[in-house]
């Protein structure tokens, strides 16, 4: 009985204790970065939320996004895990519901098997301690106790009385403890029925598929130093910190705006109106007039509907493309003629793409995704090492000289909870 009563209550345990969210892949094929240039379309795996601003009532359902600029990738398609740290698969909530009561009910069948026992044994015994204290009464009247002495010493027969008390006292404890067991078993199991009819009755929320975009950051990420490495390839040494510099102030001045503003992710004049609006939400969040699951939910849903209505910001990737491909032809301004002038712009063009693509998934899901440098990039500070990994180290070097890329970090979930907990899911980059 105590068995199966354990493994109820293992079960209730593992049901209520919450579950570990995906890692981030461990590796990135760089030969797939330096090839071809390639650009995953946006939301080809994602989702998009039907949202009812009156009703508050979300749902979820593909995403149909329109074609973005340069070419798709199709090497992240199969990475589809999504983020089962914070949305539960209702059809394995469901058996693990059916089997959890499946338990119970067996468990519950035992018992009642051990209580009708323990009854039967508490009957027999109440019925010898009766028939005992008769012969006690009556001496005589039984062979068991003609060798009582008259002396007042009991013989083993006595005995066996009081081992019969005994024995029914603590059938007495044991059935009070098991009574209060099953209480407690039954409260727990009550419980993890509410929680799980709860679960079961949540419509599904902004699913953030954490895969896709760390896969999109970590593309970007070898994009910016394939860039730099094309770009000066003639003009630095193998060993040279040169492209780690230029990759740092590619991301701080063009890579970061991008991801910073959604007018380039999304065309036209009612992005305009959306990021005026979210600037808006977002004073409100701050002041407390709304929750951060308020604005995130209004976020993700505009954005949602606006990937599906309009394209991104051709003039703005455009003049983003201008402004990469600018820092090598200011420092080698006779470098390059006017093939490699455009291949330049080509690749500068690409890197623009990809960050506004991530842009885009960023504004559309629930959950917030944050780049973050870590620290001045120009004054040494310690190394975090939850946060950043050491690509390039002197030997006598003991703080970070500079960041060569961001670590991205997420804070909530896709449920809208939990904003104020964050996790790393990319490294920042970081030289010693």
């Amino acid at each position: 009985m105590s068995s199966a009563l354990d493994k109820i209550k293992s079960m209730i345990t593992l049901t209520n204790e919450p579950t570990s969210g995906p890692s981030a892949p461990d590796r990135v094929n760089k030969s797939h970065y330096r090839g071809g240039h390639q650009v995953q379309s946006l939301l080809a795996q994602g989702y998009h939320s039907k949202f009812d601003p009156l009703r508050g009532g979300i749902k979820t359902a593909p995403v149909n996004v329109p074609a973005q600029v340069g070419k798709e990738s199709q090497r992240d398609h199969g990475r589809r895990n999504r983020d089962t740290s914070q949305a539960v698969p209702l059809a394995a909530t469901n058996e693990q519901f059916k089997k959890l009561n499946a338990d119970l009910e067996a468990a519950l069948r035992v018992w009642n098997r051990e209580k009708q026992q323990w009854q039967l044994e508490r009957t027999q015994l109440m019925e010898r301690n009766r028939q005992l204290e008769m012969n006690v009464g009556n001496p005589a009247s039984s062979s068991t106790f003609t060798g009582i002495k008259t002396n007042g010493v009991k013989n083993n027969d006595l005995s066996d009385l009081e081992k019969s008390e005994m024995g029914y006292t603590k059938l007495e404890s044991d059935l009070a403890a098991k009574t209060g067991e099953i209480k407690e078993l039954r409260t727990a199991w009550r419980k993890t029925a509410e929680e799980l009819a709860k679960l079961k009755s949540l419509e599904p929320r902004f699913t953030s598929n954490d895969d896709v975009i760390i896969s999109n950051w970590k593309r970007l990420r070898c994009s910016v130093m394939d860039f730099c490495y094309d770009a000066f390839r003639k003009y630095l040494e193998t060993d040279s910190l040169r492209p780690h510099i230029f990759a740092a102030y590619i991301w701080r001045t063009s890579i970061l705006r991008i991801l910073g503003h959604t007018n380039t992710a999304f065309g036209g004049d009612s992005a305009a109106a959306f990021g005026s609006l979210n600037e808006y939400f977002q004073g409100a969040t701050c002041n407390g007039e709304l929750t951060k699951k308020e604005h995130r939910s209004w976020k993700a849903q505009t954005a949602s509907m606006l990937s599906k209505s309009s394209t991104t910001d051709d003039e703005a990737i455009q003049g983003y493309a201008y402004k990469i491909a600018n820092i090598p032809f200011r420092f080698f301004p006779d470098a390059y003629d006017e093939v490699a002038r455009s291949n330049l712009l080509d690749s500068a063009s690409e890197l623009a793409v990809q960050a506004t693509e991530l842009a885009r998934l960023f504004a559309c899901s629930l959950p917030d995704y944050r780049p973050e440098m870590g620290g001045d990039s120009y004054n040494g500070f310690k190394v975090n090492e939850e946060s950043m990994e050491v690509v390039a180290q002197n030997h006598n070097a003991r703080k970070v000289d500079l960041v060569r890329s961001p670590c991205l970090s997420k804070y909530g979930n896709s449920f809208g909870e939990k904003y104020d907990k964050g996790s790393v899911l990319v490294k920042a980059e970081v030289l010693l």
